[in-house]
């Protein structure tokens, strides 16, 4: 009878147990509710087997069906719930900063736009009574009382503060 191998620290079951936790709790299922969901998808285990793979002490073996039932249950490729789960928090990391440069830059746009718009409206309205009257009652009857003294605001301040 061939001898069994020590057991080692093998990575990928490290990292597969921590990206389900985080998962499971982003997800926020229970341990009742995860393991509902890996017998839905064709790999019965119960709550007590998916807390002892998270929890790593003693170490519990992952099988090929388990593994294969987690991507399904958490709709993620095989190999990406083997990589460190560090790589994917970087990753989270970079895509938020990339959502955070976008939206800075489309409220820049947006500023500038706005700046644009009212410079325009008071230069319509300058100088002529009848403009201010068209631009009073537009604002009284379509804007709600808030923002009304928000565009007042902005038509009173805003003059010269584009680009620079």
């Amino acid at each position: 009878m061939p001898k069994r191998n020590a057991p080692g620290d093998v990575y990928a079951e490290r990292y597969l147990a921590q990206r389900i936790a985080r998962l499971r709790e982003a997800k926020g299922m229970s341990y009742d509710g995860l393991a509902s969901r890996m017998t839905q998808a064709g790999c019965p285990l119960n709550q007590s087997a998916i807390y002892k793979i998270e929890r790593g002490d003693p170490p519990r073996r992952i099988t090929v069906d388990e593994l294969v039932a987690y991507s399904r249950v958490f709709g993620i490729p095989v190999e990406q719930l083997l990589i460190d789960p560090e790589l994917d928090v970087d990753q989270e990391i970079v895509d938020a900063l990339d959502e955070v440069r976008t939206y800075a830059a489309a409220r820049a746009n947006a500023e500038d736009r706005l700046i644009d718009a009212v410079e325009r409206v008071r230069d319509m309205a300058e100088g002529s009574a009848r403009a201010k009257r068209t631009l009073q009652d537009y604002l009284e009857r379509t804007v709600v009382p808030g923002d009304y003294f928000k565009v007042l605001s902005a038509l009173a301040n805003t003059k010269g503060t584009k680009n620079g």
